[in-house]
């Protein structure tokens, strides 16, 4: 009975820290926050603190498919900005959004990472290499 008890302790301890390092590597705290100066000095004022954006005029970040779906459509759009409408969840918005072409590729990677991965979110990385293609692509 207590060779039980102690296997079951071992097999528990064992568990657990296998979990605790997986919880480490996925959920990388810097990687997270890299972006978040880039957002409030560009992103904040229509995006809002809390990704949220505005009813009827910016559209929200938290849950949306521009967000967390297509990496290069979301790259395309802040470098380039977007001049018509845009429906997000099912909401349309028209306000402009300026192009932001001027950001280092390091700036736009951190705070695309930043939006996919804040706000409750967890959906991939942006890498620089991935905005570089983009950006290439663009010429």
């Amino acid at each position: 009975m207590k060779s039980q008890i102690l296997f079951l302790f071992l097999i528990l301890f064992v568990s657990l820290s296998f979990t605790i390092k997986y919880e480490e590597k996925s959920i990388d705290k810097s990687e997270i926050y890299d972006g978040k100066e880039t957002y409030e000095i560009y992103c904040v004022a229509c995006h809002q603190n809390d990704g949220k954006g505005q009813p009827g005029t910016n559209p929200p970040l938290v849950g949306s498919d521009w967000v967390n779906g297509d990496k290069n459509r979301l790259i395309k759009t802040v470098m380039l900005g977007l001049t018509e409408p845009i429906e997000v969840n099912g909401i349309k918005y028209n306000n402009a959004m300026p192009a932001h072409d001027y950001l280092e590729d390091a700036d736009l990677a951190n705070v695309l990472t930043y939006v996919r991965k804040n706000f409750g979110q967890m959906a991939d990385s942006v890498t620089v290499a991935e905005v570089k293609i983009v950006r290439e692509n663009l010429k």
